[in-house]
């Protein structure tokens, strides 16, 4: 009866590593989106640019504000590595 328990024990710690191990491979490439999020939001605003929407003074001044997001993004995600 004791094995049998060990067993068991054995197989729930295995189970919760490889849900520990999903749950942190699904955060990192959540780390990942928001760079892409940005990169589709500049050329949505490229496009808008390009079409007269938007003078190229805006355009480089949301540039900037992006190349900012990314960069604070990148340094949050190193710093929780």
């Amino acid at each position: 009866m004791g094995i049998l328990f060990s067993i068991l024990g054995l197989f729930a710690v295995l189970a919760l590593g490889v849900g520990a191990l999903f749950l942190v491979v699904r955060w990192q490439r959540s780390l990942k989106e928001p760079v892409s999020d940005v990169n589709s939001l500049l050329a949505t605003f490229r496009e808008l640019r390009n079409q007269g929407e938007l003078t190229e003074t805006e355009f480089q001044s949301i540039k900037t504000q992006l190349s900012y997001q990314i960069r604070d993004e990148m340094r949050d995600a190193e710093r929780q590595r």
